[in-house]
């Protein structure tokens, strides 16, 4: 007889964990260059009035909505097109290493923002041109992700190298732990692995 998990209960699992990561993600304090006097914003730390032509350090929920209404410019955040090409011929080029490009902390959600930004804008704008962007977007981080897994599980089998965990997302982390957890127990069960 043969025992059969619920798909939901995995599906619970990942839908648990990237919740989780997307908390931690809007969470996660960032700089931004105000671009317009904008008075004053409630934070988490109290309320602070930003200026035209400063920088803050806000959480990325609030910069997100500030951003979104062309108030500040998150610094140092730009996913380009190029960045997104230059990643994607990195993996590419070590395809069958465990070599992985350093990416930023949470890279996919990142990019999951930039595509519904567009997304947004497409239906202000109507131009080919933005959509044309959203499909070259989605091809590259399909590209990325699929390598970078495949990557990852072959660190399953082997000794990771030390620096490994600095190249990879949170989300590439929390997703090669569950992997390796699972695969742990089962082998330790199965007696294929000698528990600790």
């Amino acid at each position: 007889m043969s025992v059969s998990y619920p798909s939901s209960s995995v599906q619970y699992l990942v839908e648990t964990a990237l919740r989780i990561l997307r908390r931690e993600y809007e969470e996660q304090v960032v700089q931004v260059i105000v671009l317009q006097d904008i008075g004053p914003v409630y934070t988490p730390e109290g309320v602070i009035a930003l200026s035209r032509g400063t920088e803050y350090a806000l959480p990325r929920w609030i910069a997100l909505d500030l951003a979104d209404k062309g108030l500040v410019k998150l610094k140092d955040e730009e996913l380009g097109l190029e960045k997104l090409a230059k990643i994607a011929y990195n993996e590419e080029s070590t395809l069958r290493k465990p070599v992985f490009t350093k990416i930023s902390q949470y890279f996919y959600n990142m990019v999951v923002d930039e595509i519904n930004r567009l997304y947004r804008r497409l239906e202000v704008e109507r131009k080919p041109l933005i959509l044309s962007d959203i499909q070259r977007i989605e091809d590259y981080i399909m590209r990325i992700g699929r390598i970078r897994i495949r990557k990852l599980i072959q660190l399953l089998f082997i000794e990771p190298p030390q620096d490994i965990m600095t190249k990879l997302s949170e989300e590439e982390k929390t997703l090669y732990m569950l992997l390796k957890n699972i695969l742990g127990n089962w082998m330790i069960s199965l007696r294929i692995e000698k528990g600790g």
